[in-house]
């Protein structure tokens, strides 16, 4: 049997992530599969307004109104002690933590104090036991954090807390229970697959965006259970968790990644890793991704209007960049959404910045390599398999997470061409959904990827994108009425047609001066033909074409009195130019008149032509 509970997506500004450690289960009622809606409200909007969603309670009595800023967090009720808290779902992490002003009433108070930290911000309080419902399920003694004091972004835009969805070897409130030798400190999620062992234990997310026209604005998240809808994820294959076996986060494996039809090799800093794969975490509680710089870079340098803004610490680029992009995990291709690759700024709407943030040192060194949050999950519906149980233990070996692709390359074109502008899409990304691709090898097989990898060397968009701001773009009135083949002809030719032209105008300019070249030697031949010496016995009057050698002398090659050359070196005198061959000259003693010094015409000697030193 399947339960539903209504709930709105709530979608705001923020991003973080947690640590963690380890521990036994506790067990409450049967297990019954429930899903959790995420619904915004029906209205339409401008992408760059600032629209409200409310997030209801199960029972409806509560409803909370929230700026969403950019799609960035997701937020569902959780009940403790019969009171309803918004808190946000976070795959990065494993505790559940709460502030209010008066505190968890009706929970009970144990001796642990704690805090924890998180990529951004903390919380800080007492560990208390109470009645948790989520989801459909129960717990009657779960323990949580009562935030006495806590600073984290998600306080700021709608939420009371943080339900981490994690592995209970990440939960701190386990461990501190643990070194006790006590158990009652497991994760909700724990405890929820440990009160029936014949269910799946997995949970599912389907994180949508709220600037799409044509998809419902909801999302959701289900435990045992799959959507109908998407029901398709148990048959994509099953990506294993890093390590395979008791991993303390949902880790997978990246085998390299495509910017357009560039594939790029990565490298990792987790020690037993194979080479040629990076460790990436799948953190739905993050709203955009961080990776090592030198791909981020990869991804926006050497766009049109892209550059990199070191006080936000993120890329700018216009908002009509449309960049295709693709991950290769397990050697199946799972393509990114163009919309989610560039977002508009939550300071400035005209401005847009890339979701995936560089980072110059590790995040997470020895544990991950890149950060992959909301920006990255929002293209599929995820599935978290917490593995079979082992020793009567809900989190057994082998977990594992399986990835269904919401929207196939072409179709994210269109949308975000109906939704930002830019180019209309012609082609997809040469990568399809089955992991096959056209792209060349890795060029770079280092552990990670070279700046000089991150263009296609056009100093246009770059490999992979679009832009409305790019020279030379289709006009999709025109696109209308001709087919897209003939529009991509027409659209090569007014491209290519400058540089025609420029070649062209290059080719009249030295036919011109070739021409005028030739009119000037004819006259000048003529007028020495009326005046120049005649040959008297010994040779002829005529000369040939000189050899210059290395040390600048010359010598006759043939037909020409038996008298020395006079030896000359190329001066600025007499009008010649130092370090050129000077008009050949003879002895007065074999020729009664010596040929003047004007700067003589190329003279015709067979086959070959010597032009004299201008």
């Amino acid at each position: 049997m399947r339960l539903s509970t209504s709930l709105e997506l709530a979608l705001a500004a923020g991003w973080f992530f947690a640590p963690g450690v380890h521990s036994l289960p506790q067990s409450q009622q049967k297990r019954r599969a429930s899903s959790i809606k995420f619904r915004s409200a029906p209205r339409t909007r401008a992408e760059g307004t600032a629209p409200k969603y409310n997030v209801f309670a199960a029972t409806g009595k509560t409803d909370i109104d929230l700026t969403s800023s950019q799609d960035l967090i997701y937020i569902a009720d959780v009940t403790v002690a019969g009171h309803d808290y918004p808190v946000q779902l976070d795959t990065g992490s494993s505790d559940l933590w709460i502030q209010t002003d008066s505190g968890l009433t009706g929970t009970t108070f144990t001796e642990f104090n704690l805090k924890l930290t998180y990529g951004t911000g903390y919380a800080d309080g007492s560990v208390v036991r109470g009645k948790v419902d989520f989801a459909g399920f129960t717990v009657d003694d779960q323990a949580c954090l009562d935030a006495i004091m806590a600073e984290n972004p998600v306080l700021n835009l709608g939420a009371k807390g943080i339900l981490g969805l994690g592995f209970t070897r990440l939960s701190n409130i386990d461990s501190t229970v643990n070194q006790t030798g006590q158990s009652w400190g497991r994760s909700l999620l724990y405890n929820i697959f440990s009160q029936d062992s014949s269910v799946p234990n997995f949970v599912t997310f389907l994180l949508t965006r709220s600037n799409d026209p044509e998809a419902p604005q909801e999302g959701s998240f289900t435990i045992s259970e799959t959507e109908d809808s998407y029901s398709a994820v148990t048959n994509q294959p099953r990506i294993n968790t890093w390590p395979v076996n008791a991993p303390a986060r949902w880790n997978i494996l990246l085998d390299s990644f495509i910017v357009g039809n560039k594939k790029f090799s990565v490298g990792t800093t987790v020690k037993g890793v194979s080479g040629g794969k990076a460790v990436i975490l799948l953190d739905s509680g993050t709203s955009f991704t961080y990776a090592p710089d030198t791909v981020v870079n990869a991804l926006y340098r050497g766009l049109t209007g892209a550059s990199l803004n070191n006080k936000l610490g993120q890329w700018t680029l216009p908002c009509d960049t449309r960049i295709e992009v693709t991950l290769t995990i397990g050697g199946q291709a799972y393509n990114l959404h163009p919309l989610d690759m560039v977002v508009r700024s939550t300071v400035d709407k005209s401005v847009c910045v890339g979701t995936f943030i560089p980072m110059s040192t590790p995040i997470a060194a020895g544990e991950f390599d890149w950060l992959v949050g909301a920006n990255v999950l929002r293209s599929f519906y995820t599935l978290y398999d917490f593995g079979d149980p082992v020793h009567n233990a809900p989190e057994g070996n082998s977990p594992t997470v399986q990835l269904m692709q919401l929207r196939t390359a072409a179709e994210s074109a269109q949308d975000f061409f109906k939704i930002r502008g830019g180019d209309p899409p012609t082609t997809t990304n040469s990568t399809d959904n089955t992991g096959n691709n056209n792209s060349s090898e890795p060029e770079d097989g280092g552990s990670t990827v070279t700046d000089d990898q991150s263009t296609d060397g056009s100093g246009g968009k770059g490999a992979g994108s679009t832009g409305g701001s790019s020279s030379g773009s289709s006009d999709p009135t025109v696109g209308s009425n001709i087919s897209a083949s003939i529009r991509t002809s027409i659209q090569k030719v007014v491209d290519y047609m400058p540089a025609v032209l420029g070649i062209l105008g290059v080719n009249v300019a030295i036919f011109v001066l070739l021409l005028i070249g030739g009119i000037i030697w004819v006259v000048r031949k003529r007028k020495s033909a009326r005046r120049g010496p005649i040959a008297l016995g010994g040779g002829s009057g005529d000369y040939k074409a000189v050899a210059t050698t290395e040390a600048g002398s010359m010598r006759q090659r043939g037909g020409l009195p038996n008298t020395p050359l006079t030896p000359t070196t190329p001066t600025h005198q007499d009008g010649l130019i130092a370090g050129q061959a000077p008009a050949p000259q003879y002895d007065s003693s074999s020729l009664p008149m010596r040929r003047g010094m004007l700067r003589p015409a190329p003279i015709d000697v067979g086959d070959a032509r010597h032009s004299s030193a201008y």
